[in-house]
């Protein structure tokens, strides 16, 4: 027995096999973002409450779950978030800041004058 295979059964009481075929099942992909898995296995997302085996996630998504606190809830309200953010509604417009690590000789649309800098007691900005 190799050691992947003891901390397979060990931690999830699954064989090499099960795994696999949990992968296949998933069609070789991430459950959560349905990319394939790069230079690592995908890991066995489980209930920690329960124990129950979900599935295999990336170490992305497998995060992401955990970060969220296994709260259906709370990703099905990100996920609308993100389809349907408040701000624009909110302000009557779409607003623009920077991307990323924008230079300032990128073209970027912005709205309104630009943010203003709040000066500490020593003259930097905050």
């Amino acid at each position: 027995m190799t050691a992947r295979q003891r901390a397979l059964w060990i931690q999830y009481r699954l064989t090499e096999e099960d795994y696999e075929s949990i992968l296949r099942h998933q069609g070789g992909v991430c459950a959560g973002c349905g990319k394939p898995p790069y230079s690592c296995r995908l890991a066995v997302d489980h209930d920690h409450k329960t124990g129950r085996i979900r599935g295999l996630l990336c170490w992305l998504c497998n995060r992401a779950i955990g970060i969220l606190r296994d709260n259906a809830k709370a990703a099905t309200r990100l996920g609308e978030y993100l389809v349907s953010p408040p701000a624009p509604v909110a302000l009557g417009k779409e607003t623009y800041g920077l991307i990323g690590q924008a230079k300032a000789s990128k073209k970027v649309k912005v709205y309104g004058p630009p943010a203003v800098a709040v000066i500490g007691r020593k003259g930097k900005a905050k």
